[in-house]
């Protein structure tokens, strides 16, 4: 469990430092304390919050459907985008946008859409 933990930690790592190479302030959650393990910022684009999954089988594997339902609803929240990066060992990492993850292919496309439940305090 070490080194999966270490693997982990390792991709974040190196997720955080290809964004930063491209402009972007990067925050790692360390020890997972939130939805997200980066939190990402650069002006002129809405921020980022990013789930960072390293393990061998699909990305889906290790990001349920609750834990993508509650990133999703802190990026909206926030006012922010929701993404997961599926980077595989020996392979190249993989984006995904929220729009892109299952059950998500119908929703509307702008990054900071407010759910009105959230908005009007209504739980779901």
């Amino acid at each position: 469990m070490k080194n999966a933990k270490r693997a982990g930690t390792k991709r974040e790592h190196q997720v955080a430092d290809v964004l930063r190479s491209e402009g972007w302030i990067v925050y790692r959650s360390a020890g997972s304390h939130g939805c997200a393990d980066l939190v990402a910022m650069r002006v002129g684009f809405p921020p980022m919050l990013v789930q960072v999954k390293g393990n061998a089988g699909g990305p889906w594997e290790h990001f349920r459907p609750v834990e993508r339902r509650e990133l999703e609803a802190e990026a909206i929240m926030a006012g922010a985008t929701a993404h997961l990066v599926h980077w595989p060992p020996r392979h190249i990492p993989r984006w995904y946008g929220r729009l892109e993850w299952p059950g998500n292919a119908g929703l509307e496309s702008h990054p900071a859409e407010i759910d009105h439940r959230l908005q009007a305090g209504v739980p779901s």
